[in-house]
């Protein structure tokens, strides 16, 4: 999420606070971007936790069979967090295609043809 946001930001990550990512000016820049994700767990809880630090939306989506405990901790985060009927593949694609069709972010660590920036990101833990 961070380097997503340096990258709009055209800021490098490496010199962009959170102080600074909190500030007015950033916050009036990003304040109606909306994360979604798919997880089973701690990425989906990752990305809540960032986007409730940043006052950030953040929707996470949890595939059939994912623990209700690890759903309701993302949400004490601030998130929308819905356990699908889907498998874990096309929970992923439900949140690809929300992202497409909503104008929001995907911030998915898994990466695929023409989506690999972002994975690659989380990858590098950056």
């Amino acid at each position: 999420m961070g380097k997503y946001l340096a990258a709009l930001l055209e800021r490098d990550i490496n010199t962009l606070s959170f102080a600074e990512l909190n500030s007015p000016v950033i916050k009036a820049r990003i304040k109606d971007i909306v994360f979604v994700t798919a997880t089973d767990g701690n990425h989906g809880r990752g990305v809540a936790w960032a986007a409730e630090q940043l006052g950030l939306r953040a929707v996470v989506y949890m595939p059939k069979g994912s623990s209700p405990v690890r759903a309701q901790n993302i949400r004490r985060h601030g998130a929308e967090c819905t356990i699908t009927e889907l498998n874990y593949d096309d929970t992923v694609r439900l949140a690809a295609k929300t992202a497409r069709e909503q104008g929001w972010v995907l911030l998915q660590d898994t990466a695929w043809q023409g989506y690999e920036q972002i994975p690659t990101w989380i990858m590098q833990a950056i």
